[in-house]
């Protein structure tokens, strides 16, 4: 492993150890697309849509990088941008995951669901 992979790893552990201080949120639900460098979109974005829509209402946030903060999001869907305080924070206390890419064993797992739609884990499910 890098350095800078050992010092991003460190960095997240610690800044999610923190943030883990805070309640998981039920109603809570973050997704982002291609660790969100990519914008709204691909399969996270329906399941985000369908959550619009759906009459139980949802806390529901869209993770983006810098780059990408103008992308356009629907109405109820607040923007995150990636590696922000409020990032740390809603990783932290969110019910749901919902992310098309694999994540890193650097995500302290807590009583959450995680749902993966990454193309080689069909919908992988846990938490």
């Amino acid at each position: 492993m890098s350095i800078k992979n050992t010092i991003i790893k460190a960095t997240f552990s610690t800044a999610l150890s923190i943030m883990s201080i805070f309640p998981i949120d039920k109603k809570k639900i973050i997704a982002w697309n291609f660790g969100g460098n990519q914008g709204y979109g691909d399969s996270p974005k329906y399941i985000m849509e369908a959550l619009c829509n759906s009459e139980t209402k949802y806390k529901l946030y869209w993770i983006i990088n810098r780059k990408q903060k103008n992308t356009c999001l629907p109405n109820g869907v607040k923007r995150v941008i990636k590696y922000s305080p409020k990032y740390f924070y809603h990783i932290a206390t969110s019910h749901v995951w919902i992310f098309n890419t694999r994540t890193d064993e650097y995500f302290k797992k807590r009583k959450i669901l995680r749902a993966s739609l990454w193309v080689r884990n069909a919908i992988f499910l846990s938490n």
